[in-house]
């Protein structure tokens, strides 16, 4: 019996928890209503802005009729498209050269004269090949240093790895 009561109690805390407030339910048809009321609100605007749109446009077919305001407004769109075309223009090669500049100072960092001008040499054996460790030179060998401004003859004393 006593676990019935139990049991019971809590399927009616579990209904109790399930039920809402009526101000708590008040509050939130009042939300949807609202939300209902913005919603028609805009539409009305938007069926209101349609109408006139297509009244303003009936109005200027009436306006329009003669060949010569046609003529006008064509010309008037030609120059507009013209003008139109010319920024474009203008702004894809500014846009293109700001492209070639940011290449070009990409390319620069990795430059080998960059790291020259950074304080780095290149050293080179007597055959050209660029030495990498001190193991790939002997005592007397003629090296190349080259610099950022010009290049030193020198000959190596010794090696140190």
């Amino acid at each position: 019996v006593q676990s019935d009561i139990y049991v019971k109690q809590q399927a009616l805390d579990l209904a109790s928890q399930k039920l809402k407030h009526p101000r708590d339910q008040l509050s939130i048809q009042s939300g949807r209503l609202n939300s209902l009321r913005l919603r028609l609100h805009n539409t009305q605007l938007a069926i209101l802005n349609q109408q006139s749109k297509r009244l303003e446009n009936i109005k200027l077919r009436f306006q329009h009729v003669s060949p010569r305001s046609h003529l006008q407004q064509q010309q008037h769109s030609l120059h507009t498209l013209s003008l139109a075309l010319n920024f474009a223009l203008n702004r894809s090669l500014e846009t293109r050269h700001i492209t070639l500049e940011r290449h070009k100072l990409a390319l620069q960092a990795f430059s080998p004269l960059a790291t020259l001008a950074r304080g780095y040499a290149v050293v080179q054996n007597a055959q050209g090949d660029v030495i990498q460790q001190a193991t790939q030179l002997s005592k007397n060998e003629d090296i190349t240093v080259r610099l950022h401004k010009g290049h030193i003859q020198a000959e190596v004393k010794k090696a140190i790895d």
